[in-house]
This record gives structure tokens, sequence and C-alpha cells, in this order.
């Protein structure tokens, strides 16, 4: 399941620097569906979502979602 919500959060960070994009982000950020998938894998949801709003993520390839960590 972290693989899948790491995509999802990759996903996101990238749909972020599409303007016509921003508002579902924004709203998606926002939400408590963010907070619930951003604890799945170990992300404060308040700092990552401070992160988005801010750019100071850093910027990852899609495959890194998928990748297995241990």
């Amino acid at each position: 399941m972290e693989r899948l919500v790491s995509a999802i959060l990759i996903k996101a960070v990238q749909d972020w620097d599409k303007p016509e994009l921003q508002p579902d982000v924004e709203q998606f950020i926002s939400s408590e569906w963010f907070d619930f998938l951003a604890g799945c894998v170990d992300l404060d949801p308040a700092k990552t979502r401070d992160q988005f709003i801010n750019r100071s993520y850093k910027r990852v390839s899609m495959r890194a979602g998928y990748r297995k960590s241990h």
C-alpha cells in the first residue's frame, strides 16, 4: 500500500506544476484524505502541505513511488 500512496503523492507534485491542475491539487492537499495518505507513508501532513505550497519539495521520478523501500 505504501507504494500506491507514494505514487499518488508524487503524481500530486507533478500536477502541482501544471497551472490548470493546481485547483484540484489545492483541494486535495487541503483534504482529510491527504492527511490520511501522508500519514500512511510517515509524512507529517502539515509539513508536507507546506512543502507543496512553498514548492520546497524534492523533485522525484514517478518511478520512485513504485520502488519498494525498506
